[in-house]
Order: C-alpha cells, then structure tokens, then sequence
C-alpha cells in the first residue's frame, strides 16, 4: 500500500551559512559513487516545509543533476 500526498506551493531556495549547506556532494570512500543531496523549503500559504532530495550517482561518469518539479 502505498501513500501519495500532494503540495502546491512554491519552492524556495536555502540560504547558505557556516554550519548549514543546502548542497553537498559526497564520494564514498575507495569507490567511484558517491551522494549528492540538495535541501529547499516550499511555501504553501501560510505554511513552510523543509524539503530533501538526494541521489546516489556514479562520480565518474558525472553529468549535470536536474531536479523537475511539477
């Protein structure tokens, strides 16, 4: 069973600071994948939600990561 929800809302940016980044690329130790994870908030209204998404890719053969949102 699986459970879908729906947002409608629009998507904003994260500020970078010091201690907190909104992307990051990491590569796993003796291995050519790594971990590429990007974090937003979207705006619905008068609500704010805190949003992730990651992926695990082959760092060696690189190409550009999209994120599509409808």
């Amino acid at each position: 069973m699986n459970n879908t929800f729906e947002f409608v809302g629009k998507l904003v940016p994260c500020k970078e600071t010091e201690k907190f980044k909104p992307y990051s690329s990491i590569r796993f130790k003796d291995s050519d994948w790594g971990k590429k994870t990007i974090k937003f908030n979207m705006v619905c209204g008068t609500n704010r939600y805190f949003l992730e998404v990651s992926d695990l890719v082959n760092m060696a053969n690189e190409k550009s990561m999209k994120i599509y949102t409808y």
